[in-house]
Order: structure tokens, then sequence, then C-alpha cells
């Protein structure tokens, strides 16, 4: 990795777009209801859950509050939040909390369907992502059992390495 790459916490909404307009640390997709992907697919899948966030503010504030992320009025959601520095990982999803036109936290999300299980590789490389951006927040969604929602079903992975990280089952 030859370039350091940008902090997107505390940055204006005018400095992220131009960011990723740029197109060299991150390529997004706006979450979609209705996703290009094949139906049950981890990125339909993604990408319908953070629609249902940005259109039901019930299941958005519940959800928020359970993983205890900020509330705003004002948020972004993407997938396929690619990684250029990164050796182009994609992360699943993309929440951006806004205020008075700056970006005051941000959450990943991870999902996975069927009886696929989170991979400890793949979220240690997010953790490295979310590091090296400063991103807090880390949500998994998948069929393995925890006993509530703040807890990892992979066991090396406590919450302290995130701000904040939850585990929904689907």
């Amino acid at each position: 990795m030859s370039k350091k790459p940008t902090r997107i916490i505390g940055m204006t909404l005018s400095e992220f777009d131009a960011l990723v307009d740029a197109g060299e640390e991150l390529h997004l997709q706006p979450a979609r209801l209705i996703p290009f992907h094949k139906p049950g697919d981890e990125m339909a899948l993604a990408s319908i859950f953070l629609s249902a966030l940005r259109l039901v503010k019930e299941f958005r504030n519940h959800i928020f509050k359970t993983v205890g992320l900020s509330s705003s009025n004002f948020l972004r959601f993407y997938t396929e939040a690619e990684f250029l520095l990164f050796d182009r990982k994609r992360i699943d999803g993309l929440i951006l909390v806004i205020r008075g036109k700056k970006i005051i936290d941000a959450l990943f999300l991870e999902v996975k369907n069927k009886n696929v299980q989170l991979d400890e590789t793949q979220i240690r490389d997010y953790l490295e992502i979310a590091k090296a951006y400063q991103i807090p927040n880390l949500l998994t969604i998948s069929n393995q059992f925890v006993s509530f929602p703040t807890q990892s079903p992979l066991h090396w992975c406590p919450v302290k390495l995130f701000k904040r990280q939850a585990n929904y089952m689907i």
C-alpha cells in the first residue's frame, strides 16, 4: 500500500463525494431495494437490508440502537464497498451517518446467507480496513447463533476490536 487511506469520519460530504468520484481509493454502489444481483445472493441481501433500513424508520432505529450507531436524519447506504488500497477487497455494505454535512459515524456490514459461516480471515481483513479508515463499527448478519446481538460468532473477535459490533441472525 503506497498511499495512506483517507479517514472517513470527520470528512465533509463534498470531500467524501470527491474521494469516491476520484475512484482511487474506493468504489461504492448505492443500496437498492430491488438489486441487480441474483436473488438470495449475499450482495442482494445486503442491498435489500440496507434499503429497508433507509426506508423503515422504526426498523432503522431498532437496529441502530442495538448496535449503538449514532442516529441522524441524513444517512447514506452503500453496497459493494471496494477498497482499492487493500487489494480490491470488497465489503458487503457501508453506512454513513451525517450531521451538519459531516460524516460523524460509519459502519461496515458483512452478510452471510444459507449455511455460509463468517470467515475469520475475511473479518480480519475487514478489521485491517476499518482501522485504516477509522471506521469503528461492524455488523454481521448470519445464521450463526450468538447469545446476544453484541457478541460475535467468531470467538477470537471480541467486541473491543470495533467500537461497536453486532451479529444478527437471519
